[in-house]
């Protein structure tokens, strides 16, 4: 039983007994069962859906779709607070100042707001709690987890999906601190748009970011695949770079260069997926931590490098900085490709390995259901591993998602 599972118990000291395990639980059930262990929840009603990967993934995609609302509303309040004449402060002082102080309110409102963990949740019954947890199994890349392994992160930095994880996401930060830091520059340089109308040119640009998030959240919720849609969301990005790169900068093609510089908001449905991908592919409390930690490194790394494919000397066209932001486009998409063979290679290995332990070879991933019933696992004896901090490489019933 997980120390999740024995926390909720414990605190539900107004269920007195726990009965057998029974294979008589009916679809909408809402009662809670344990086996003769305590090791396994019977939960088929879909009470608290967001816990599996498809979902976790939309929640994703709602929090970074903020950064579309966050680009609209920012962009109006700049246009606003940048037509504010101060003998005290600048412009962008002032704008600066209000931001960080709308940080400074809400910062602490949310730590407050938001829950741990499942077994803490406070909008959940205890009940609910519970269930969650259980559907967590599912998932099979463990539970909370206090103690670090050292053994994890070796297997992390031998793992043969670490790079290109790596990879993917220096790559596609790259280009959004483009488009995030030098847009306004591009915006000018196109068909010499004024500071003002670039600010309110990002406005669109911002509705069509939040529109390109939750549509990639929704197509991937109905696919349950990954690189597909990372794929099929990247290609409008390489064409937009393509048309800045290959049109000349003037008035007469100002609405294709336009269209180009939108096309490259299709790029923000990038980390979300790369992070829905990650977590759905890693097991293991330490190597999870550890691999989000590089990923953490590599974002930043991404918008460092950014910033600096832009030279002065190349305004206003900036040629050379749109030539490598096209290659770097084009060669993420290779990348995504290698990533989906090399996981397909390792499903195919975790099948064999799961033959010679006496399991089948082909397991339904749960983890990826939109409604969730696992009494076919528990009748199965499957999912005894998913709460032992074991990671994906030691986990013979973990199944990667392409």
């Amino acid at each position: 039983m997980s120390a999740a599972e024995t926390e909720i118990k414990a605190e539900r000291n107004h269920v007195e007994h726990a009965s057998p395990l029974s294979n008589d639980a009916t679809e909408g059930e809402k009662d809670i069962v344990f086996n003769n262990e305590g090791d396994h929840v019977v939960v088929t009603d879909e009470d608290v859906s967001f816990f599996l990967y498809p979902a976790l993934f939309t929640s994703l995609s709602a929090g970074y779709g903020t950064n579309g609302v966050a680009t609209v509303i920012g962009s109006l309040c700049v246009f606003g607070l940048g037509h504010i004449h101060s003998t005290v402060l600048f412009s962008y002082q002032i704008i600066f100042l209000v931001f960080g102080l709308i940080t400074v309110i809400t910062a602490p409102i949310i730590y407050l707001a938001l829950d741990n963990s499942v077994a803490s949740a406070r909008f959940l019954t205890l009940d609910d709690r519970l269930k969650g947890v259980e559907r967590l199994r599912s998932n099979n890349t463990g539970i909370v987890s206090t103690t670090f392994k050292w053994s994890q992160v070796g297997e992390m930095c031998l793992d043969l999906k670490t790079i290109p994880f790596i990879a993917m996401t220096l790559f596609v930060n790259v280009g959004a601190s483009t488009s995030n830091v030098f847009g306004p520059l591009i915006l000018q340089g196109i068909a010499g748009f004024t500071a003002s109308n670039t600010t309110l040119l990002n406005v669109p640009f911002g509705v069509l970011q939040v529109i390109v998030i939750l549509s990639a959240s929704y197509v991937a919720f109905k696919t349950k695949t990954k690189s597909t849609v990372f794929i099929g969301y990247m290609i409008p990005v390489v064409v937009g770079a393509a048309l800045l790169y290959s049109l000349p900068h003037s008035k007469k093609n100002e609405g294709p260069l336009l269209l180009g510089y939108y096309l490259l908001a299709f790029l923000f449905a990038a980390n979300p997926i790369i992070i829905s991908w990650i977590a759905a592919n890693v097991g293991g409390q330490t190597k999870k931590a550890s691999f989000f930690c590089l990923y953490n490194a590599a974002s930043s790394a991404g918008n460092i490098v950014g910033p600096q494919l832009f030279k002065e000397k190349d305004a206003p066209s900036y040629k050379s900085g749109l030539q490598a932001v096209l290659g770097i486009f084009c060669a993420l998409i290779g990348i995504i490709v290698i990533q989906a063979l090399i996981l397909a290679f390792l499903n195919r290995r975790k099948e064999a390995q799961r033959v010679k332990n006496g399991k089948p070879a082909k397991l339904h991933d749960l983890s990826m259901d939109t409604e969730f019933d696992n009494t076919a696992a528990i009748d199965a004896q499957l999912g005894a591993n998913a709460f032992k901090d074991q990671t994906d490489g030691e986990n013979d019933e973990f199944v990667y998602v392409l």
